[in-house]
């Protein structure tokens, strides 16, 4: 199965999840019935995936009734299920204004964002080419500080067909995001079609996974004059509330109960409510449970453990057959399998990582809280000067502020140390995304966590070539090369003789397949020289390799496979009596070598049989002739010639016999 977004966890931080998962609502209401109770499913293509688009409440929220929009993604036949959940009001003229937003992301806590002043997340009209942008700023537990920008324009107006037919006269939105963190640089870009009258009828994700309208259920506004007389008999089963006039202020009393309601749900019953403080994030806990699913996934350590981790030690963990983290440094992939030697990399808790579990399941973190704040400074004492021994009984009043002063000053950094340590740390976020977000290389920055993708084993955003290579010198470097033969791609890994087992990676962080079942890879040795010192070889990814999410080869030094069939000067030459014909075949195939005289007579014919791709330049490879004719007789002196045929190769060289 397919994703819907890479870095689903950030999906949600970035306002633009509203614009492709919100975008629905957020138009003029000819275009997106924003009425509570209507309900939109759209299907992916696979069947995969759905999409569910609901308008609930509504709800008060800081004091102002507003109306709740949830996007519930969910992954067919599995509990995989995140919810998307955003307040928005509708003004008199159909603009939707957005308020807040508000995403459970498990391990990385929820991700919340709040406009001071509420933003225009859909005009009430869209022309053709109209465009217009949303600025989000939030911060999430792990990756820290998130700036979104997300641009939105009206890009054509079109009749779009699904399964429950044609719909006439379609907006169809673009929507471009850069999201920027401290870890790395997003940016996706989707497409939502809105038919008149309808709402959402077809969507399009960055991984271009096309999503179609399923069913929908659309409900009527009410008319004004029902409002009141649907609302005093819900009055009525509410007779807690004694006061509560039969007017207008019954929707207010409504909204007691829901308001507390939802506060219940994010502290516990009410009754212990004053004992524990409204913050409470799972990672900070002893043990947290994390769900991977079959495949690819996407993950970042939520709790720091006794014993720090390792790339084998991960794996062991979660049952993993690949685990891959992105080196910063030096803007490359590195991998780590179970067929490697040895620990692997080390793991911490300010990374993410691309894990590979087969069968998935859920797994138990434990540990505490990560601190990865660097020592905080003794804060420096502000110096007070002493006056002298006679000044000190006149001036009693200023030795007493200074008896006072030095204890507050003591205080307050006390304070900011125990309880302000987040925004200590999204200082250097915020630094770290300014100084990035313009580089092209952070496109590629560390992989963060994100919602797995299902595996279907027909392919993989992910992949890994890892092979255990023999005979390397002493003091000399090597590089190691995998070549996708279908797409072009090439992912390389430098190693010294040291080194036992080298992986070159295929990543993509936007989730898009980088190799396939089926697909041809070529993989070769070089020394520092350029020079091929094993290979190449090209083998077939297979099911099985998309599974683990990596393929292993042994590389011996000096094992050197041709690239083209050739036919080689025969040594010694001149020769007395015998000889030897030296030839490579860049595939199996069959050979025979004929010798023919000066008057173009064949003299001796040397059927090799069936020769594998391979060198055969040696004395103890090269095909061997004893210098006589087919009778067993020695030819005389002079100049001949010889062929090498193969099924669909032929080449001719001359040799001289001197007695």
């Amino acid at each position: 199965m397919k994703t819907t977004k890479f870095m689903f966890w950030l999906t949600p931080l970035l306002v633009l999840s509203l614009v492709c998962s919100f975008t629905p609502t957020a138009i003029a209401q000819n275009y997106f019935p924003a009425v509570v109770g209507s309900t939109w499913v759209l299907l992916s293509a696979d069947g995969a995936e759905r999409r569910t688009y609901t308008f609930e409440g509504p709800e008060t929220v800081d004091g102002e009734e507003l109306i709740l929009f949830n996007l519930i993604k969910e992954t067919v036949g599995t509990d995989v299920v995140a919810f998307d959940k955003s307040w928005i009001s509708v003004g008199e003229d159909g603009e939707i204004l957005l308020h807040q937003v508000a995403f459970d992301r498990g391990a990385f806590g929820i991700a919340e964002a709040t406009y001071d002043t509420p933003v225009t997340n859909f005009p009430a009209a869209l022309p053709l080419g109209y465009t217009w942008e949303i600025v989000t700023e939030t911060v999430l537990k792990l990756v820290g500080a998130a700036t979104t920008t997300s641009t939105l324009e009206v890009v054509a107006i079109e009749d779009v067909e699904t399964p429950l037919g044609v719909f006439k006269d379609c907006v169809k939105v673009e929507t471009n995001r850069r999201a920027v963190t401290a870890l790395t640089v997003v940016r996706e870009n989707e497409f939502l079609w809105l038919a008149p009258d309808v709402g959402p009828v077809k969507f399009q994700d960055t991984n271009e996974i096309v999503f179609d309208l399923e069913s929908y259920n659309l409900v009527d506004a009410p008319a004004v004059e029902d409002a009141p007389a649907e609302e005093p008999p819900i009055a009525e089963e509410t007779p807690a509330v004694e006061e509560t006039p039969a007017t207008e202020e019954v929707p207010s009393a409504e909204e007691v109960p829901v308001v507390e309601e939802t506060l219940s749900t994010e502290e516990t019953p009410e009754e212990p409510a004053p004992e524990e403080p409204m913050p409470e994030p799972v990672v900070e806990g002893p043990a947290f449970d994390l769900t991977l699913e079959p495949g690819l996934n996407m993950i970042s350590i939520p709790l720091m453990p006794a014993a720090p981790y390792t790339a084998k030690s991960l794996a062991e963990m979660l049952d993993a057959t690949a685990v891959i983290q992105l080196d910063a440094t030096m803007q490359r992939f590195i991998g780590y399998t179970v067929a490697d030697e040895g620990d692997g990399f080390d793991v911490t808790g300010d990374k993410g990582y691309i894990v590979n579990t087969p069968a998935g399941g859920m797994v138990k973190f434990t540990g505490d809280a990560w601190d990865n704040q660097p020592e905080q400074p003794e804060p420096e004492k502000v110096p007070v000067e002493e006056p002298a021994p006679e000044e000190v009984a006149e001036e009693e009043a200023p030795a007493e502020e200074v008896a006072e002063e030095p204890a507050a000053e003591e205080e307050a950094p006390a304070e900011e140390v125990a309880e302000e340590p987040a925004a200590e740390e999204e200082a250097p976020a915020d630094d770290a995304a300014d100084a990035g977000g313009d580089d092209a290389a952070a496109d590629a920055a560390d992989a963060a966590p994100a919602a797995p993708a299902l595996a279907t084993y027909d392919s993989a955003w992910a992949f890994i070539v890892t092979s255990d290579i023999h005979g390397m010198e002493t003091g000399t470097a090597y590089t190691l090369l995998a070549e996708n033969l279908r797409t072009g791609i090439v992912a390389t890994e430098n190693l010294t003789s040291t080194a036992k087992r080298s992986s070159a990676v295929w990543a993509d962080l936007n989730r898009k397949s980088v190799v396939e079942a089926g697909d041809r890879l070529k993989v070769a040795l070089y020394d520092e020289n350029g020079r091929i010192v094993s290979g190449p070889f090209q083998r077939t990814v297979t099911t099985s390799d998309i599974r683990n999410a990596f393929l292993s080869l042994q590389l011996n030094v000096g094992d050197i496979q041709p690239q083209d069939t050739l036919l080689a000067q025969n040594f010694p030459n001149p020769f007395n009596p015998e000889t030897w014909i030296p030839y490579q075949l860049s595939k199996a195939t069959e050979v025979k070598i004929d010798i023919y005289n000066v008057s173009g007579r064949l003299v001796r014919s040397l059927d090799l049989g069936w020769q594998p791709t391979g060198s055969y330049m040696t004395p103890s490879s090269a095909a061997y002739w004893d210098g006589k004719n087919a009778v067993g007789e020695r030819v005389a002196s002079g100049i001949y010639f010889y062929t090498l045929q193969t099924s669909d190769f032929a080449a001719t060289r001359r040799m001289v016999i001197l007695k």
